[in-house]
């Protein structure tokens, strides 16, 4: 659209842009970035897997924050068109973003009324030996004293630090004091190597901290000091990987079997005065004292390490490429522990080795299966297992369950003997029974996800699902849903209309017309994983007639296929919202954004 404007010496032709051109063009200045730059294939936007996992629990793709934009970029956007400014204002957030050091030039006194959330990543910072030590930004410099001035209508802190130094933990200290009335969400990450010194002596003023404790770290132990400050900052979400092969490795096997000592002027727990071996020192009381059987008691969970024993108050526990002893796993799921979710590894060959005739049991039993790790020593049976299964029967708080076999899936068919293989299925079919069991009573566990499992499920799994009414959300991943399933699963898809998220990814599953004909049929769910099997074009006709599916995960090779891509299901279909990409396999960390309180 062209205007004329003239003036006394000439005519000229201005060009007017449409709002539509207008608001891409502010898109870009806010965002400073190509929409899709990189994380689109086949016009599919790919997921991360943090991205994926949020949309499989929520049942919805995570909003994307819009970008903060000081008063300053505001009044030059503002010098073009007054429409300008008002499509810049209703699309900038009120979340101010501060990565690195405090200081006042960060803040302008023309946007401090419109901030009413803070975001402050806090990460290790490097010398700079080019800069002047006083001209260098470094923590404990700011006064922290004048922040509330600055923000006067703050609601909502949100603090990463990682690897933070002991002047930028203290830092961050100063600000959550100066907010007593704000629930601050402190998100610590510990990685490999790093230098962390937790200071000692730190006290926080005001509302309960919702602590994020993510920990990578394989040469610092559980039992390390500035660990222990960690865990005493009571986390509400734990992500750890604590050694490259078996968390097992790290707690359990150096942390002998041992009696508590009790303060007897207190009654806590008490620890061993490093500064006189022969008496023992409560923190609490402060003063050593000698110790008489009189107060020493067995621990109330007696088989637990010390750092489980920390996480009473922990809700959300994910143990990233590990796994946790059955023996002690069992125990989370009962007082006193209130365990809303959970996502670790297990292992389950020594139970189908215990289930062999003529087995005869030790202590501890080694497995060598070829996982590229040590071999692991584990002491679980199978009354461990049938006590995990009537413990997650019985809880009441548990909402979401992720399990993965961390030595990999094992099936029947693996084996040409077939007495191996009836005695094989014997064996998974006793696991199983255990396992079914629990979904008939459970109603508090909406989402169930399993890893690399097909030995702890049978076609009794999924006719009891068909009668439950709490899973929301189900995960049959990475070899879970064998092919020998089908038939019953497709039973529970006719069956079941609670069931509104479905993760069916990495089974590698053939083209199915039964599964067609189930997913025609089925009204109920609305976010469907398919990726990494071997799908055909029938999948997504099937798709078209039930057409009830807002969002669809498919893999890159799916959607590589041109026909695929320009499928009718694509454009005719009236519930689509979005289909996406996923090119890795789940495997992401619990906070606050991705479990939603």
């Amino acid at each position: 659209m062209y205007h004329t404007i003239v003036d006394d010496d000439d005519t000229v032709n201005v060009c007017v842009l449409s709002r539509y051109t207008q608001a891409m063009i502010i898109g870009a200045v806010i965002y400073d970035h190509d929409f899709k730059d990189n994380d689109h294939c086949n016009g599919f936007k790919i997921l991360t897997t943090q991205q994926a996992s949020h949309l499989m629990i929520n049942k919805r793709p995570r909003k994307k924050e819009n970008t903060y934009v000081t008063f300053k970029q505001v009044c030059n956007i503002a010098l073009v068109s007054k429409w300008w400014m008002e499509v810049v204002c209703q699309t900038t957030s009120k979340s101010l973003k501060i990565t690195g050091p405090m200081k006042e030039s960060r803040f302008s006194s023309s946007d401090n009324n419109n901030v009413d959330s803070l975001k402050w990543k806090v990460a290790y910072q490097q010398v700079n030996y080019f800069v002047n030590n006083n001209q260098q930004e470094r923590y404990g410099m700011f006064d922290y004293s004048i922040l509330p001035l600055f923000l006067p209508n703050l609601k909502t802190i949100y603090i990463k630090g990682v690897d933070a130094s002991k002047e930028a933990i203290q830092d961050i200290v100063k600000v959550i004091n100066l907010f007593p009335h704000i629930q601050v969400i402190l998100h610590m990450t510990i990685y490999s190597q790093s230098n962390v010194t937790w200071p000692e002596n730190i006290n926080f003023d005001g509302l309960p901290l919702k602590p994020i404790i993510s920990f990578t770290n394989r040469y610092i132990g559980p039992e390390n000091g500035h660990f222990k400050r960690l865990i005493h900052l009571e986390p509400t979400y734990l992500n750890l990987r604590l050694d490259s092969h078996t968390i097992h490795h790290t707690i359990i096997q150096q942390i002998p079997q041992y009696t508590e000592p009790i303060c007897p002027s207190c009654d806590r727990l008490v620890s061993w005065n490093q500064a006189d071996q022969t008496q023992f020192y409560c923190t609490t009381c402060k003063q050593p004292f000698n110790i008489s059987p009189i107060h020493v008691r067995r621990p109330a969970l007696p088989t637990l390490p010390p750092l489980f024993r920390r996480l009473i108050t922990t809700r959300h526990i994910n143990i990233i490429l590990d796994f946790i002893e059955l023996a002690h796993l069992k125990y989370f799921f009962k007082d006193p522990f209130q365990i809303e979710s959970i996502k670790t590894g297990i292992v389950t060959c020594l139970l189908e080795r215990e289930l062999v005739p003529g087995f005869q049991r030790k202590n501890t039993q080694t497995c060598t299966c070829d996982t590229g790790s040590p071999p692991s020593i584990v002491r679980d049976t199978i009354e461990d297992w049938d006590q995990l299964c009537i413990n997650l029967t019985n809880t009441r708080t548990l909402k979401r369950l992720w399990l993965e076999d961390f030595h990999g899936s094992r099936v029947v068919n693996q084996t040409n003997n077939e007495q191996q293989q009836q005695q094989k299925k014997k064996q998974f079919e006793r696991l199983a029974s255990s396992f079914e069991s629990i979904w008939k009573k459970n109603n508090s566990i909406g989402l169930v996800s399993l890893s690399k499992l097909p030995h702890i499920i049978s076609p009794l799994f999924f006719s009891t699902l068909c009668h439950n009414q709490s899973i929301t959300t189900l995960m049959l991943i990475n070899g879970t849903l064998d092919q020998e399933y089908i038939p019953s699963f497709c039973q529970l898809l006719l069956t079941n209309q609670t069931i509104k998220s479905l993760d069916i990814s990495g089974n590698h599953l053939a083209p199915s017309t039964k599964l067609n004909k189930a997913l025609k049929q089925n009204k109920s769910i609305k976010v469907l994983n398919i990726a990494d099997n071997k799908f055909n074009q029938d999948i997504f006709d099937s798709l078209l007639e039930s057409d009830t599916i807002q969002y669809l995960v498919i893999d890159e090779q799916l959607s590589n296929q041109r026909f695929y891509q320009h499928h009718p299901y694509f454009n005719q279909s009236k519930s689509l919202i979005k289909c996406f990409i996923l090119r890795v396999a789940l495997n992401f960390i619990f906070n606050s954004s991705i479990l939603l309180d």
